[in-house]
């Protein structure tokens, strides 16, 4: 591995830090929390249309510790959800070009939307297996429905305006960009 994407991975983890850490920030004023944009989501979508297929499990996999260091989610949880997110991505790449302002919008909103719902799922379910079952409550789905619509559609909104740019941010084209050979004009 060359120097230029050794320094392209710690810039996907520094940024995807920046991306969650960014999310739980402004999503820290509870009126706003269900209309916060997942950063982090956004920023995925943005690098899964332009890395190889072999190294999505690596982005995956580097987006989730970031996540992981910055939430209070469970850290199973957390990393689950990035990976099911990079196979959403994979799969919907290998049919559309994600590229596009729209199909990116798109699926990050429905990354978003798993993700939270994902996340509140697990949260009911540790709340139930830590003996908590007499303030657990049952999964209030309309509740979790309406989290997950707010955060898709800010999300999706995100990605359409600016979903181009967290691909551009630096360091990470690095990763996908490659010299090109120098060919030789015939001297003729």
């Amino acid at each position: 591995m060359s120097t230029q994407r050794a320094l392209g991975w710690v810039a996907v983890v520094a940024w995807s830090v920046w991306a969650c850490a960014l999310g739980g920030f402004v999503s820290r004023e509870l009126s706003l929390a269900p209309w916060t944009p997942d950063f982090g989501v956004v920023l995925l979508v943005a690098l899964a249309a332009r890395l190889p297929h072999g190294e999505l499990p690596w982005l995956a996999l580097a987006m989730g510790c970031a996540r992981t260091a910055v939430s209070i989610d469970p850290p199973v949880a957390s990393l689950a959800a990035v990976f099911g997110a990079v196979v959403l991505a994979r799969m919907t790449r290998g049919v559309v070009d994600i590229q596009g302002a729209i199909p990116r919008a798109l699926l990050a909103a429905a990354g978003a939307a798993a993700s939270v719902t994902w996340l509140g799922v697990a949260h009911q379910a540790r709340l139930a297996r830590s003996g908590v079952e007499a303030i657990a409550v049952e999964i209030d789905w309309s509740v979790l429905g309406t989290d997950a619509a707010g955060s898709a559609v800010s999300t999706g909104l995100l990605a359409l305006l600016a979903g181009g740019w967290f691909a551009q941010l630096p360091g990470l084209p690095a990763l996908w960009r490659r010299k090109t050979w120098h060919v030789a004009a015939s001297s003729r």
